[in-house]
């Protein structure tokens, strides 16, 4: 047996990234092209570090240190939402809810995304009834995005569980930090070539190639 599958046959409670895991979220509004739309919206000369960038968090992040975190935020939201009304959900993620849904295990989407965008996807391919919670970013707050602990505390508090009976998987660095932060496990999601390196190095305690991996870890429980 796997790392990654002891980890999630063990688990009281698993803890799961939206981007990536459940859904590409800005598939149909590229990054680039949403950290642009909240550029547009800033006054004044901007560092190079976010005229260049492509994530539209180092935008948000920026933003709050103008005192433009609410706006910037309820635009974000706004382009997360629409976008994810075109994405696809990630091969084998039904099946992975389900069969947790199966063995009773409580999933937790936590999340950089606004809760709106994840709910509006969760709804549209009827994913919702296996999802007990999702802990999105708090409006405004970018300081407690991943790799902070908070919102990965949240989630572990609405359900009562302590870190080791929990664990978290995600396909970035930031999902691995914010988990080590936490005190919980944390299972890499390694969906891309260019990720291998980065999240190796970022120390999570398994990795795994797709979400098909998972789900069959579970086949003999259910």
């Amino acid at each position: 047996m796997t790392a990654a599958a002891r980890l999630i046959r063990s688990a009281n409670c698993v803890l799961l990234d939206f981007d990536g895991p459940v859904c590409s979220v800005f598939s149909s509004i590229p990054a680039p092209d949403v950290a642009r739309r909240l550029r547009a919206e800033l006054t004044g000369p901007l560092p190079p570090a976010v005229t260049e960038a492509s994530d539209p968090f180092v935008v948000l992040r920026y933003a709050a240190t103008q005192g433009r975190a609410d706006d910037i935020d309820a635009l974000l939201t706004s382009l997360e939402v629409r976008s994810v009304q075109a994405a696809k959900p990630t091969d084998g993620i039904a099946h992975l809810l389900s069969a947790l849904a199966t063995v009773g295990v409580p999933v937790c989407l936590v999340t950089n995304n606004s809760t709106a965008a994840a709910r509006t996807f969760l709804d549209k391919h009827d994913l919702g009834r296996h999802v007990d919670t999702v802990v999105g970013r708090v409006p405004g707050r970018p300081d407690l995005l991943k790799p902070h602990p908070h919102l990965v505390r949240t989630a572990m508090a609405r359900h009562g569980m302590w870190p080791g009976q929990c664990v978290l998987v995600g396909d970035s660095v930031s999902d691995v930090q914010a988990a080590r932060n936490a005190g919980t496990r944390v299972i890499a999601y390694i969906n891309k070539p260019h990720k291998r390196t980065r999240l190796h190095a970022a120390g999570p305690d398994a990795t795994v190639a797709s979400i098909a991996d998972l789900t069959r870890s579970l086949s003999t429980l259910t």
